[in-house]
């Protein structure tokens, strides 16, 4: 229920990975698409107008382009940005009607949603365009499949690595706190084990408290977890102020995948998916909305509100034809998650029977959903979201001075040295030993919010320690 692709091919090391152990889909042959297929209203009306199509080309292109710094004299954020594009697409037409405006204002939204979700970003008003600049693309297909899903990757990586006597499962990291043995400094972790008391792994009574001392900590929480756990004492000892202020620049959102099994498919053949277009939703991310607030107001709407920040449902492929993933983010994904499975599935079941247009189905009605399966990464505690992205917090915040942005996610990845703790007690030996390290997604500058982003970082990290011993050899 966590990541699905592999993003890119040329240079992207877990593709490389996946290829070495027959893991990856020829992705000539199958590879994934979102975002595309039929657009429909909400009222079950398919729309098939090309000012849409060529909107959400324009609006793409100026995202790649990404010429905020010629246009704009200040930092903008991207809702900002796209508005300002989409004001430039109308003046270039030489004749758009009052009827496919309102149509385009709302296919924006569904524009800003399909973005907000893309970035795991609760406002698109706080999203900066460096979420766009620093990451970097790898060449090739960009929605890579694997044959059996993640975990055969990680059932493979199960089978390299001892992990059974390596890895201490279902235990949290509760406190991490240096101490001082002898002339060196060590780390002693409070570990809870954990019994779980659902199948989602969201509810859990600690079984038992114990503590177990290390030479070297590599923290790999998201940044959601370390932004929640800043103020309290997970981190017994001072953490530098330059970190905790990337901390809480970086952006941190939830996004969730709502997976619907059919029983028997209503789709046709060539079908890739359906996009909605709601018009009954006045929020902040709507063309005309002026409010700042990141607020649902009611209008007219028949359906609960989690249920408008679904931009659309993408069919799944060729190796599951039977089933059609729904994507949801920003505070829908996490109202959405208050609610049971069995819930969800019949209100999508009449979200479906409204949206899908009768020319694009192959039965009278739509069906409900036979079965659904949900993600809820916001209720998770050890990940409290999806993943990071850049705000204009983050793209305003220079640490220490510099101007290279880059020293921003530095500062984030730096480790914390024996001497960064200890500086008023006697000398201790290897003041420069990397004591706790920092890896994750979001540590890695070009690659953030991907699985081969958190991956790179683990290996960074890990190298990181390889080099200090060698050179202490």
């Amino acid at each position: 229920m966590g990541a699905q692709w592999i993003h890119g091919q040329v240079g992207n090391i877990l593709y490389e990975y996946g290829m070495e152990n027959n893991l990856i889909v020829d992705p000539t042959e199958d590879f994934g698409f979102e975002g595309i297929g039929s657009f429909c209203s909400e009222d079950g009306i398919l729309v098939n107008c090309d000012d849409l199509y060529e909107m959400i080309a324009y609006l793409d292109r100026a995202k790649e382009m990404n010429q905020c710094e010629d246009k704009f004299d200040q930092p903008i954020n991207m809702y900002d940005f796209f508005r300002y594009e989409f004001d430039e697409f109308i003046s270039k037409r030489s004749y758009v009607s009052k009827g496919n405006l309102k149509l385009l204002k709302q296919a924006f939204r569904w524009f800003i949603l399909f973005e907000l979700i893309d970035n795991g970003c609760d406002s698109i008003r706080k999203l900066s365009p460096l979420s766009y600049t620093e990451w970097k693309d790898y060449d090739g297909v960009d929605l890579i499949n694997l044959h059996n899903g993640y975990g055969a990757l990680l059932k493979q990586l199960e089978n390299e690595f001892p992990l059974e006597q390596m890895v201490q499962l279902k235990s949290a990291v509760r406190k991490i706190m240096p101490f001082v043995d002898g002339n060196k400094i060590k780390i002693k972790l409070q570990i809870e084990k954990l019994l779980y008391t659902d199948e989602k792994a969201t509810n859990f009574t600690v079984k038992e408290t114990n503590e177990s001392i290390f030479d070297h900590v590599i923290i790999t929480s998201s940044i959601g977890f370390l932004k929640a756990n800043l103020n309290n004492d997970f981190f017994n000892f001072l953490l530098p102020k330059d970190k905790v202020d990337v901390i809480r620049s970086l952006g941190y959102g939830t996004i969730n995948k709502i997976f619907l099994y059919f029983n028997e498919p209503f789709w046709f053949d060539d079908e890739k998916g359906f996009q909605v277009i709601w018009s009954s939703i006045i929020d902040e991310n709507c063309y005309d909305y002026e409010c700042r607030t990141n607020e649902i107001d009611q209008f007219n709407q028949k359906f609960p509100k989690w249920v408008y920040y679904i931009s659309g449902f993408d069919l799944v492929g060729e190796r599951q034809p039977n089933m059609m993933l729904a994507w949801i983010g920003s505070i829908g994904a996490i109202e959405m998650e208050k609610e049971t499975d069995e819930q969800i599935r019949l209100t999508i079941g009449d979200v479906l029977q409204q949206i899908i247009p009768r020319s694009r189905r192959s039965t009278k009605l739509v069906p409900t959903p036979d079965r659904v399966y949900i993600s809820r990464w916001h209720s998770n505690p050890f990940t409290l979201g999806s993943y990071s992205n850049r705000t204009i917090d983050y793209e305003q915040l220079q640490c220490d001075g510099s101007k290279s942005l880059k020293h921003n996610i530095d500062v984030l990845a730096k480790p914390i040295y024996s001497g960064d703790i200890i500086t008023q007690m006697e000398t201790i030996s290897e003041s420069d030993c990397p004591k706790i390290l920092f890896a994750g997604e979001a540590t890695d500058l070009e690659h953030y919010s991907t699985t081969d982003g958190a991956f790179r970082s683990g290996i960074r990290e890990a190298q990181n320690l390889i080099n200090y011993y060698q050179t202490k050899s």
